[in-house]
């Protein structure tokens, strides 16, 4: 069992390795070089799902889980598909992109909206109304400028990703480690 577990620590620490360096190299493109950075980043994300699909796909055999309908297998393979996708229509990614985070904002927008009005019919304390329809206000308004001016959100959104890429990757590398 021990030997399972250091595979699979050695595994985290590779991943979370890759995934800070992707995440590194996606803010640097994003600041430095925006004119390759729609394909630098499709093929960062791709690399990306092929190793998170690798790691899933070994994690189930190192627990020897042969179900092949397991969900790490079918997330592993999905996450290579996606990936194989990403490598062979490199603007599918940076098209569609601006446009889901836009559109994902623009809900909880309305979601915080309608919790506002709950609030309301509740008879909440008036602080908490107010705050929920500002922070419902700025949402709703982040979406919409996001879907009419998402030319000039990308670069802010590739630096968004870019970090997160990187903190996945340092979690990754810590879980890793502290095995």
């Amino acid at each position: 069992m021990a030997k399972l577990i250091k595979k699979d620590k050695w595994s985290q620490i590779f991943g979370g390795a890759i995934l800070a360096i992707a995440g590194i190299v996606t803010v640097i493109l994003s600041i430095i070089d925006k004119g390759s950075l729609d394909k630098v980043f499709s093929i960062i994300v791709a690399v990306s799902l092929f190793i998170l699909g690798g790691i899933l796909i070994v994690t189930n055999l190192i627990k020897s889980t042969y179900n092949f309908l397991d969900s790490g297998y079918l997330t592993g393979a999905i996450a290579i598909a996606f990936g194989v996708a990403l490598c062979i229509n490199t603007s599918l990614l940076p098209g569609i992109l601006v446009h889901v985070i836009a559109i994902t904002v623009l809900t909880f927008g309305v979601a915080v909206c309608t919790k506002a009005v709950v609030f309301c019919v509740k008879k909440a304390p008036t602080k908490y109304i107010v705050l929920a329809f500002v922070i419902g206000g700025l949402l709703l308004a982040a979406g919409i400028l996001g879907l009419i001016f998402h030319a000039e959100t990308k670069g802010f959104i590739y630096i968004i990703a870019g970090v997160a890429l990187i903190v996945f990757g340092a979690i990754n590398l810590i879980n890793g480690l502290s095995k």
